[in-house]
């Protein structure tokens, strides 16, 4: 594991206690779905491209969870080198139109 170095950020003692409860007969973690209307249908690449420019404002969209050394058990937040939104936004059809 690395140090934490002065630009990232240690994540919270209630942030640590979620991560460390998390398991896959209890997952910790939140999701949310946004079901958009329009009057026309657009290319839905467009949407990832809207989105994508906002993500590039907020870095810390762009960032994941990694061990830090000391104290034990603890984390910080790092840059993510491979974010990639396409893995974050997945488009479905309800209604099949």
């Amino acid at each position: 594991m690395k140090r934490v170095l002065m630009h990232e950020k240690r994540l919270s003692a209630l942030d640590t206690a979620f991560l460390c409860l998390e398991s896959a007969q209890a997952p910790m973690h939140l999701g949310a779905l946004a079901v958009f209307g329009a009057d026309h249908a657009g290319p839905a690449d467009h949407l990832v491209e809207i989105v994508s420019e906002r993500v590039g404002r907020l870095p810390c969209l762009r960032q994941r969870v990694r061990p830090a050394w000391l104290p034990p058990g603890s984390a910080v937040w790092v840059d993510d080198a491979v974010f990639d939104l396409k893995h974050h936004i997945h488009l479905h059809d309800l209604d099949g139109g």
